[in-house]
């Protein structure tokens, strides 16, 4: 294992400023929607907020040996022992396994830790790279619905053992 995963806060300010605010992200995380750039200001109030919410678990997706914030992956909306998980990397981490590493581990510590029987997800068919991690990682399809012209949208879930 390369990715250790740890309590996203305010420590990770920079990389994860510059994570949300990348066009390359943003066109796999919300192709729906016009590109807008968060503010600094946005951003600390979010980042000095996530330990008060309980809905939720924010990682900060980290490499093992040099501590180099590499994403994040988030378990929320959780309700009745289900919760949705996403995940968003620099684009210089992709392809690189961290993606699949953060997600078996959000989803272990969701079974284990918090007891979640059902973990989903929404990807969209823009991106295949995700898809990809998420069947690695056990995820099955179940929707499939269109958003507009050429772009749509797969469920996927994935159950405690």
């Amino acid at each position: 294992m390369k990715t250790l995963l740890t309590d996203l806060n305010i420590t990770h300010f920079d990389p994860y400023f510059e994570m949300v605010n990348s066009k390359v992200v943003h066109a796999t995380t919300s192709p729906e929607e016009p590109f807008s750039a968060f503010t600094g200001v946005q951003i600390k109030e979010w980042l000095m907020g996530l330990s008060e919410k309980n809905n939720r678990k924010d990682f900060a997706i980290l490499d093992k040996a040099s501590k180099v914030f590499i994403g994040e992956v988030v378990l929320n909306e959780i309700k009745n022992n289900e919760a949705n998980i996403r995940v968003a990397l620099l684009p210089k981490f992709f392809n690189q396994g961290y993606g699949t590493e953060a997600i078996k581990m959000a989803a272990d510590y969701g079974f284990s830790q918090m007891n979640l029987k059902k973990i989903t997800l929404s990807v969209y068919g823009n991106n295949p790279g995700g898809l990809r991690v998420y069947e690695k990682c056990g995820f099955k399809k179940d929707t499939r619905n269109k958003i507009n012209e050429g772009l749509y949208i797969i469920g996927m879930s994935l159950v405690s053992k």
